[in-house]
């Protein structure tokens, strides 16, 4: 009789540890994750605009710094590194890159990343999709799988091709997924808190890989180019662009 009870008590258990671990995707995609990125939105929102101004005021002066480091090398033919100007102008900001080659995939938010606020120059909203998220500077995996990052240095909203590119995560609300759902007339909103840019979408297309030229100034002036990936795969990559239409001062 405790032979069988136990027998009975262990099937049950085992029942019970299949469910749980079946359920686990779901919780984390559909609770978990959804409760970070509203943590993360509740910490970025009410950033001021003068904290912004100095952020790209500080990255501004690194890019500048490493393009004078890296036109004046030193004897060994290296970028001098050692320049007390770049070192003043890089803390807390050379970590910064642009090579989508680098950017890994994503499945999950990372449990305890958060948003580098010393990275942080705007915000990005399409409300027909629901999409509200911060830009951050660069093409980081930290950027990315917290929020949007630029994808090119020395970009100005409101000004040439203004591109942003973010992550397609399982649950189609998270992070840049929602763009899927962005279709042509559909208002873009992009603010630095002192002004808000709002764009409206004339083109969405599906890309290869490869296509890295639809984020070139080139393109188009007074333009936004929003880029993920069309699945969490990353087989191919889709595109929206939008004109600018209105400046607004806030």
């Amino acid at each position: 009789m405790n032979k069988n009870k136990i027998i009975k008590f262990l099937f049950i258990l085992f029942i019970i540890v299949g469910l749980l671990i079946s359920a686990t995707p779901y919780v984390i995609n559909n609770f978990i994750e959804p409760y970070h990125m509203n943590r993360i939105h509740e910490e970025t929102i009410n950033v001021s605009k003068g904290t912004i101004k100095e952020n790209k005021k500080k990255i501004n002066a690194m890019q500048q710094a490493t393009d004078d480091s890296i036109s004046s090398t030193n004897n060994n033919g290296t970028a001098d590194k050692n320049n007390i100007g770049y070192q003043e102008n890089t803390e807390n900001y050379d970590s910064i890159s642009y090579d989508p080659s680098a950017i890994q995939s994503l499945s999950r938010i990372p449990k305890f990343q958060e948003v580098n606020m010393n990275f942080l120059v705007g915000y990005i909203q399409i409300p027909e999709v629901n999409l509200e998220l911060p830009v951050l500077e660069g093409l980081t995996n930290e950027n990315l799988n917290v929020a949007t990052g630029t994808m090119k240095p020395g970009q100005e909203m409101g000004k040439r091709n203004y591109a942003i590119a973010g992550h397609h995560m399982p649950n189609e609300n998270l992070l840049f997924s929602p763009l899927m759902r962005v279709k042509k007339g559909n208002l873009v909103y992009l603010t630095d808190k002192d002004r808000t840019y709002v764009y409206k979408v004339i083109k969405t297309e599906v890309l290869d890989v490869n296509r890295g030229d639809v984020v070139a100034d080139a393109e188009g002036d007074k333009i936004i180019t929003l880029i993920t990936c069309t699945d969490i795969k990353g087989t191919a990559r889709w595109m929206v662009r939008g004109k600018l239409i209105k400046t607004i001062n806030n």
